[in-house]
């Protein structure tokens, strides 16, 4: 008998209110399909398609995505705990709320992404595009940003001290100026945001 799709296997979890565990997935898409709170642990997803999706409040715990395609899901309240994440693209996605504990991005374009009110500890985004994401009223513990393109972020209300951002492309930050205390920039990334604080150079 064969085994069942991707879509099976989770929309079975959905029904049956169980986790799936060190599943395997490769080359499978899903689209415009909810599957809330289901709990991925040990898993692998390669080459799979999940686009318009609602994830939201899913739990996932040591697992591999690897060249997926995510534009336009929502993890809205959804943990990531130990999961990697490399070369998927997260276009437009929404990580509003989530919790991402020792999670990494590598080689990941992000643009639109969204992640407000988002939790971070010990997350790595590393060669990632972010260009024009949202990380309003986020907690960056222990974050790094490691050469990623971060053109025209937002940080508003979202504390930047103690982040290294000198390998990053920062031009056009949407931030007030009280963000950027603490923040450890290049001298020419300081003239850039130093209107942002009122500053003057002549």
């Amino acid at each position: 008998m064969a085994e069942e799709k991707m879509q099976e296997q989770i929309m079975r979890a959905v029904q049956d209110e169980e986790d799936l565990n060190g599943k395997i997935f490769s080359g499978e898409k899903m689209e415009s399909t909810d599957f809330p709170g289901v709990g991925f642990h040990g898993c692998r997803l390669e080459d799979c398609r999940l686009l318009n999706c609602n994830a939201e409040g899913c739990y996932f715990e040591d697992c591999v995505l690897k060249n997926c395609d995510f534009s336009n899901t929502s993890f809205v309240n959804c943990c990531f705990r130990r999961v990697k994440m490399i070369s998927c693209k997260l276009l437009g996605t929404s990580f509003s709320g989530a919790i991402l504990d020792g999670t990494e991005f590598k080689l990941c374009p992000c643009r639109l992404a969204e992640f407000p009110s988002a939790k971070f500890r010990h997350t790595v985004f590393s060669g990632c595009g972010l260009t024009e994401c949202s990380f309003q009223e986020c907690e960056l513990h222990g974050t790094v940003f490691s050469g990623c393109g971060m053109n025209k972020c937002s940080f508003l209300h979202t504390s930047l001290r103690g982040i290294d951002l000198r390998s990053d492309e920062t031009r056009g930050l949407t931030v007030s100026g009280p963000e950027l205390h603490g923040a450890i920039v290049t001298p020419a990334q300081a003239c850039e945001l130093s209107r942002y604080l009122g500053l003057v150079i002549k």
